[in-house]
């Protein structure tokens, strides 16, 4: 994995609430922003965006097992600016809406136990 890929992954992760645009990471990393796109897509098999996203979504799933903050809250902490595009995206991403997630999350924890 090329190290600009891998530091942009890393970089990501720790802050996925950030707002990063591929102009911005381009230039971070000096080289261009089609080229860094085409890196990553090699390395990490998906776009910088759809990487994002992911990441986000994740982070808010994370939230939604493990605190009882407000659905819209969470969104917004993931890095969402629109409780519609979260909800869509979430269910997308794992099949079922936010609200299920964690009423199906709670019940597997219960049932741990």
């Amino acid at each position: 994995m090329d190290t600009r890929v891998r530091l942009i992954i890393e970089l990501l992760q720790n802050e996925p609430t950030r707002a990063f645009s591929v102009a911005d990471l381009s230039a971070r990393f000096h080289v261009s922003a089609s080229h860094l796109q085409h890196l990553f897509k090699r390395d990490a098999h998906m776009s910088i965006r759809e990487f994002i996203l992911r990441t986000r979504l994740r982070t808010a799933a994370r939230m939604l097992r493990t605190t009882e903050e407000r659905i819209r809250q969470i969104s917004f902490a993931a890095g969402f600016s629109d409780i519609s595009n979260f909800n869509h995206a979430f269910r997308r991403e794992f099949g079922v809406s936010p609200r299920e997630y964690r009423l199906r999350s709670a019940i597997d924890a219960d049932d741990s136990h």
